[in-house]
């Protein structure tokens, strides 16, 4: 009985070994391409959100310009022209935190993908 338990034990160990083995073998193979697409994404993504945030301020530099133009022709003031130049200076400050935010991670992933990488797998260990 023994025998035959320590043969089974054998056989499961040999098993998990070359399970493991193998395990290891595909990490190595495809722990490149990961990066890589990792760098993309984040590249991608980031640049995305710059494009955004740039929108959201040329939407705001352009709300408030028509609205001082409107302004300028009308000779009596009206608040929803204080509002609606406030809402333009809001887009503008949000517009420059999204750029701001996501302006360093896009401009690393794009010019330095390692750094990018290693300080994403280090975000991930945390």
């Amino acid at each position: 009985m023994e025998t035959a338990t320590n043969e089974r034990l054998n056989a499961l160990l040999d098993y998990l070994t070359d399970t493991m083995k193998s395990g290891v073998d595909f990490a190595s193979e495809q722990a490149p391409l990961v990066a890589k697409e990792i760098a993309a994404y984040g590249a991608v993504s980031s640049w995305v959100y710059v494009a955004i945030g740039l929108a959201v301020v040329a939407t705001g530099v352009a709300a408030t310009r028509l609205i001082m133009k409107w302004d300028e022709q009308k000779e009596d003031f009206h608040p929803k022209h204080m509002i609606a130049t406030f809402a333009g200076v809001v887009c503008v400050m949000v517009g420059t935190g999204i750029v701001a935010s996501n302006l360093n991670d896009a401009m690393k992933a794009t010019f330095a993908p390692r750094v990018y990488v290693l300080e994403y797998v280090a975000k991930l260990v945390k």
